[in-house]
């Protein structure tokens, strides 16, 4: 025992230096993979890793402001290269996290984490199987969650159609409900790629459909409780003055990214105008019964591979928008706020706050009276510190309804405190403590949160 201890003292340091030096593919960098906030938490998912199974990690502030992992779960029953941790959804004291390989060996699952209350450890419940999953669906790639109802996007269901599926929890355990996909979708249309979840609506984005240009389909759950498709496939609106209309709608991908948010539906466009990107919004016109488009929300500059509306979240009236760009592994957001300290409330109408400069960036004022939080997930960043990074905003900007942002966050905060005015400021990045050595199963008690 004395003599193993000793050979693993000399190669965990003799690793450590080495692994900057070795391939992408063994170091698995795809850590911020998936990123969710609840509140001042903040879920990070890795799902491979060449050492151990996937994980996700919970981190927390301190007193002093400083963002500390709090927690890891792993699957009830996780083995390498399974995919868990490949999307996160939280919502008060529940967690999902999708179990989705890259491969043909499995269907894709979802497991179900419950605790007790906000400073309790979080707990296995049970996993969501949907009905008639085979190898290779890819169950799990996107996830969504409020309150008792869960959907759950495969992208390849069904020889490829895509469909996603509802569960909801009654009494305390869960089922499926409905397993939804419009009449007349073709294979490989992507459906399925990204979704939303608001009450009684399920958003759902097909960014393959019509040669790439994408749609978004909607449905409603009716009093009955039974679902149905409402409207037709939703397209890319035409305008902007950015070339023609074909043009622009050629590889739009739309639905690449779709959002739910004060009665209005957000769908991105990251490939629209040669990838400058776009979002448009849509609301619903209930004496017609139909979604109508409402508005577009661009980048700040329009440069070509931008991929603005590659990925969307929301908090309070702010939404959210990042791009997939400038490499193609991209980034994903997550938003949330504080809700203790009061909110100011915004004037009407639409504007939109340009991103800070890297150079002005700032660490957030501990001080501030409202914290607002959002998480960018960079699995790609680097090649030995895979990362997420948090931006914090102190205050909300009084004219600001919706607020775009169109870059990650700076690679490297400055320490000078930001004035509580509403503008963006760089918190930390996050990793794993045992990072960039993680140890296998048996060095680790799993899943412990």
């Amino acid at each position: 025992m004395a003599l193993s201890r000793l050979r693993m003292t000399r190669l965990v340091p003799l690793a450590v230096a080495l692994l900057p030096l070795a391939p992408l593919t063994a170091q698995e960098p795809n850590f911020g993979t998936a990123a969710a906030v609840a509140g001042r938490e903040v879920f990070i998912g890795q799902p491979a890793n060449q050492y151990a199974t996937g994980f996700v990690y919970q981190f927390k502030p301190d007193a002093r402001g400083a963002w500390r992992e709090a927690g890891r779960l792993a699957g009830p029953d996780s083995t390498r290269f399974n995919g868990f941790g490949r999307r996160i959804a939280v919502d008060g004291n529940t967690l999902l996290v999708s179990e989705s390989p890259s491969d043909s060996s499995a269907p894709g699952r979802v497991h179900v984490y419950e605790r007790a209350t906000a400073t309790a450890g979080w707990r296995y419940v049970t996993t969501l199987n949907p009905q008639g999953a085979v190898n290779g669906d890819r169950v799990g790639r996107t996830l969504a969650l409020v309150g008792d109802v869960a959907a759950i996007g495969a992208t390849r269901s069904d020889s490829m159609l895509g469909a996603v599926f509802v569960f909801r929890r009654s009494n305390g355990t869960w089922s499926q409900e409905a397993k939804l996909r419009p009449a007349g979708l073709k294979p490989a249309t992507g459906f399925g790629a990204a979704l939303a979840l608001q009450k009684d609506l399920v958003l759902v984005g097909a960014l393959q459909a019509d040669s790439n240009a994408g749609a978004a389909y909607i449905f409603r759950r009716d009093a009955d409780g039974s679902w149905k498709q409402e409207g037709g496939a939703l397209q890319l609106p035409i305008g902007g003055g950015q070339g023609a209309p074909g043009a622009q709608r050629a590889n739009a991908q739309f639905g690449a990214s779709v959002l739910l948010h004060e009665g209005a539906a957000y769908i991105g466009a990251p490939g629209f105008a040669q990838g400058q990107g776009r979002v448009a919004r849509f609301t619903y016109d209930s004496a017609q019964k139909r979604w109508n488009q409402g508005g577009s929300l661009f980048p700040f500059v329009s440069t070509p591979n931008t991929q603005f509306g590659g990925a969307l979240a929301s908090a309070g009236k702010d939404v959210v928008v990042g791009p997939r760009g400038p490499t193609s592994s991209g980034a994903r957001c997550s938003a949330s706020r504080s809700t203790r300290p009061a909110w100011r409330p915004p004037s009407p109408g639409w504007s939109t706050t340009a991103p800070r400069s890297r150079a002005a960036s700032a660490a957030p004022s501990p001080r501030a009276p409202t914290s607002w939080w959002r998480a960018w997930g960079t699995p790609t960043s680097a090649r030995s510190a895979p990362s997420s990074w948090r931006g914090a905003r102190p205050g909300a900007p009084p004219r600001a309804r919706s607020a775009a942002r169109s870059s990650a966050p700076p690679p490297s905060p400055a320490r000078k405190p930001s004035a509580p005015t509403g503008r963006w400021a760089s918190s930390t990045a996050a990793r794993p403590t045992c990072w960039p050595w993680c140890p296998p199963p048996r060095w680790a008690a799993a899943p412990r949160a």
